[in-house]
Formats: C-alpha cells, sequence, structure tokens
C-alpha cells in the first residue's frame, strides 16, 4: 500500500466535494 497514492485520493474526493 502506498501512502502517497491514499494522499492523493483523498484530495481528489475533497476537491468536488
Amino acid at each position: 500500500m502506498k501512502m502517497t497514492e491514499r494522499s492523493q485520493q483523498l484530495q481528489m474526493n475533497l476537491r468536488p466535494m
């Protein structure tokens, strides 16, 4: 599991919100 990838997905999910 990559911590960098998880952080990027979290930011992308917060963007549309």
